[in-house]
């Protein structure tokens, strides 16, 4: 995982960037389709990738929306650095039997499997570290939703969480 310093020219896509790579790290949040890592199948996405999956060969998969707000939250005494806060919509998708539609109810515990996965990365002392040395800070990941479909006589499942966070910003 490469991780960028986050500067006052880059402050949306490298922040961006840095929860989008720490998210597609198999290691903090594995593909249940590929537990090993070894196929490099695209799992996480910037945008929504629905109309590829619809036979659900593709599932499950994360949704790491872009930004919904970016907002200064204050600035320092002596104005040397400022402090934006973030808040993103990770949304996760998985089918109830399975990529395969022959696993009974194997949507569920990849849906919960993939959940477990994010809520652990956001408290692991490791990430806080290698997000804080860019300048990301104050992580918190809260579970907003969750909903079920029924598409093409699939049972879809899908958990919508919010991530907030703080940025530091050296102010030149």
């Amino acid at each position: 995982m490469v991780l960028a310093r986050i500067t006052k020219s880059t402050i949306e896509s490298v922040a961006y960037n840095n929860i989008f790579e720490t998210i597609n790290t198999r290691s903090y949040v594995a593909d249940p389709r590929d537990p090993g890592g070894t196929d490099n199948r695209e799992f996480v996405y910037d945008s929504d990738p629905f109309h590829k999956a619809i036979n659900f060969s593709d599932f499950p998969y994360i949704i790491l929306n872009l930004p919904e707000t970016v907002e200064p939250s204050q600035e320092s005494v002596n104005s040397d650095t400022q402090r934006k806060s973030w808040k993103q919509t990770i949304i996760v998708r998985t089918v109830k039997d399975g990529s395969s539609g022959t696993r009974a109810n194997q949507g569920r515990t990849d849906l919960l499997n993939i959940g477990d996965d994010l809520h652990e990365t956001f408290e692991n002392s490791t990430v806080e570290y290698d997000l804080g040395s860019t300048g990301i800070f104050h992580l918190k990941l809260v579970k907003v939703g969750f909903d079920t479909d029924v598409i093409d006589q699939q049972t879809v499942y899908e958990s919508e969480y919010e991530l907030t966070y703080s940025m530091r910003l050296i102010v030149d």
